[in-house]
């Protein structure tokens, strides 16, 4: 190496030292004389496995992080559709009751003894609740995103419905008591 005056490198040979360092593989020609090509330089056999190898990690990384952010979704959805079913039978014994309520209020007020007529449709959405647990227990576990998804977005729908018969029920209470407040007057 030369070096012109204070012991500085001529600009020459400081780019030729630069472009050994950045020789990635690729035939780089230059001007400057004293700097041969880097084509001498390049090993095909040396930095081929190294490309291989590299893409073949970041192809792993990338498949990696597919599968855990896949298992990461199955549990979000394994989480939800465990707190709506509690949410959902929760709301369900919540109508039971207050349209039992409901029945010995309207029982009250008429002749009409009426009161375990609905016994029999909430001993089956108990049934059906019981069902969809077990049905998480046995088989959510290795049931496809598709099916948990839809299963969720069924049992919101189930758990809405529910709520807004909750609403009409509690306004049908109201209106019965506003009733029967005029009637005792």
């Amino acid at each position: 190496m030369y070096s012109g005056r204070n012991g500085r490198l001529h600009n020459r040979q400081l780019s030729c030292k630069r472009l050994h360092l950045l020789n990635l593989g690729m035939h780089v020609f230059t001007r400057w004389r004293g700097c041969a090509t880097l084509a001498a330089d390049f090993r095909p056999g040396v930095r081929k496995p190294v490309l291989i190898i590299g893409l073949a990690s970041l192809l792993l990384a990338c498949i990696l992080v597919a599968v855990l952010l896949r298992w990461r979704y199955r549990i979000i959805l394994l989480r939800a559709l465990h707190t709506l079913a509690d949410e959902q039978e929760a709301a369900l014994r919540k109508l039971r009751d207050a349209l039992a309520v409901a029945h010995a209020e309207i029982a009250q007020l008429t002749t009409h003894d009426d009161t375990d007529r609905d016994a029999p449709v909430f001993a089956e959405a108990m049934r059906e609740q019981l069902e969809h647990r077990l049905w998480l227990r046995d088989h959510a576990a290795k049931a496809p995103l598709g099916e948990l998804s839809a299963a969720r977005d069924a049992w919101r729908r189930s758990l809405r419905s529910l709520v807004r018969d909750s609403s009409v029920l509690a306004e049908a209470q109201r209106s019965v008591q506003l009733a029967q407040s005029t009637l005792t007057r």
